[in-house]
């Protein structure tokens, strides 16, 4: 059987944004484990197939969360809630603009997918991969906490995103 990971390549993608612009590791860890006293996790939620195609394409939807972990001790308001906000609105502003991210191993991303907006032509030019609609659905900052999370002095901003993947298969 012949399969490609799409949540894969996706999250590949999602990572190097993310690192290219807040310069911290991102992992996909289950369970918290300490890994510096900043970094990004991301854990895969849902996966859906919205729309299927003529052929084996199909439009599928992802759900994930993604969590911003600060190991600080104490709380204040300029030595922790500020840092906690300033990455929540650098985020928020690096996902509104950069609707098309970096191609990170055959995964494009686009602004809009709008299935009836689209010539002939654009699909006979389709790549295996187009991501569309990124969205920061919800934003956390008290999230309930894993046995793993229950660590002195650990803050954690949960971020709600999905998006939309089209695999388009080429036609051989």
């Amino acid at each position: 059987m012949v399969y490609l990971n799409h949540l894969k390549k996706a999250t590949l993608t999602l990572r190097k944004l993310i690192t290219d612009e807040t310069k911290l590791e991102v992992h996909y860890d289950q369970e918290y484990r300490y890994r510096a006293n900043a970094f990004f996790n991301i854990i895969p939620q849902t996966s859906e197939v919205t729309e299927r195609y003529a052929g084996k394409d199909r439009l599928m939807h992802y759900e994930l969360i993604m969590r911003y972990y600060l190991r600080k001790a104490g709380y204040g308001k300029h030595t922790h809630q500020d840092i906690l906000n300033e990455m929540t609105e650098r985020v928020i502003k690096l996902f509104s603009n950069n609707p098309q991210p970096e191609n990170v191993d055959g995964v494009n991303w686009d602004d809009y997918y709008y299935k009836w907006s689209h010539t002939p032509e654009y699909y006979n030019l389709l790549q295996k991969y187009v991501g569309h609609n990124f969205y920061i659905d919800e934003i956390n900052y008290l999230p309930s906490r894993t046995d793993s999370e229950l660590v002195p002095d650990l803050h954690i901003v949960e971020y709600d995103m999905s998006f939309n993947l089209l695999d388009a298969v080429p036609v051989t």
